[in-house]
């Protein structure tokens, strides 16, 4: 059992499933949505550094962190009709603030359209737009061939993840961010897992469903902060002859569309970062959640 590194740490029951959430401070509700292949443990950087005014709630999704697993479609309807759920259980009414993660961008999109009543505003962090999609359909190669389809069958053999799991354990390796050992070695055991992979594979199988639900979310009535990477990959995470420079911009159109979906809405192109705001500059995200809350105040009569 993979003992969660960040408290006050809890595991609530959803009917037959445990969803574990992670809770601290008080104030105005911030809710955090993770991106594809994170959960509640990416936060820790940002809960450490807003302090105790804000009452923080961050969650692992279906199958991933140390949530129970869940079957069937993961469009981001469904991830946010479980959220909500979840909300209700914690007895969280008061409007809150979201604050959505690449993949992420999309939950919380489809909470503002099932439940606009529970959101007072919205930080995009360097957010998923679906207009991406087109980018990438048009300058992404196939990769289901060659090397990549080799490398997906080891994988599904489970060889892979063993060997993943010997080699952390003969030398750890080294955490581009600053998390502590016990948090690096938490997300390397989740990550090795045969859940975690079910459940990335589940979430990624729905995209093209997810994209058709979040295009129809075109305005949402609250204040938006959107913080993109003007940079979100760099040239050591991609093969030599990728196409770096245009993915960037492209990204970086796209995301920044997310800014548009209100009238009332800050953009904040980041410079000094990779796609992983959250974990690089944590301090970014914080400042953008005190911003919002402020905006949000500046809104009511």
């Amino acid at each position: 059992m993979i003992e969660p590194t960040q408290h006050p740490a809890q595991f609530v029951s959803l009917g037959s499933r445990r969803v574990f959430v992670r809770k601290s401070g008080q104030g105005r509700p911030v809710v955090f949505e993770a991106g594809a292949g994170e959960w509640s443990e990416h936060w820790t950087l940002v809960f450490e550094r807003i302090g105790e005014d804000f009452l923080c709630i961050s969650y692992d999704r279906a199958g991933l962190g140390l949530s129970d697993p869940q079957l069937g479609c993961r469009s981001a309807k469904v991830l946010a009709a479980e959220l909500i759920e979840l909300l209700d259980y914690l007895e969280i009414q008061t409007p809150a603030i979201f604050v959505g993660h690449s993949f992420g961008a999309s939950i919380v999109r489809m909470i503002s359209s099932l439940a606009p009543d529970r959101i007072a505003g919205i930080v995009f962090v360097d957010g998923w737009h679906e207009s991406f999609a087109d980018w990438e359909r048009e300058n992404v190669p196939n990769s289901e061939t060659g090397p990549g389809k080799l490398m997906k069958l080891i994988e599904q053999a489970g060889l892979f993840r063993a060997l993943n799991r010997f080699l952390n354990w003969v030398c750890l390796p080294k955490c581009p961010w600053s998390l502590d050992k016990d948090a690096w070695k938490s997300m390397l055991s989740i990550t090795n897992s045969a859940q975690f992979h079910v459940a990335a594979k589940l979430e990624a199988r729905a995209y093209t469903q997810t994209d058709k639900e979040i295009a129809a979310v075109s305005n949402i009535d609250v204040p938006i902060v959107c913080l993109v990477a003007r940079h979100t990959i760099s040239k050591e995470q991609v093969p030599s002859n990728y196409p770096l420079d245009d993915h960037n911009s492209a990204w970086c159109l796209s995301s920044s569309k997310l800014s548009q979906l209100s009238s009332n809405s800050v953009l904040k192109l980041l410079e000094d970062t990779d796609h992983m705001i959250l974990l690089v500059r944590p301090d970014e995200v914080v400042a953008a959640i005190r911003e919002l809350d402020h905006m949000i105040c500046d809104d009511i009569p």
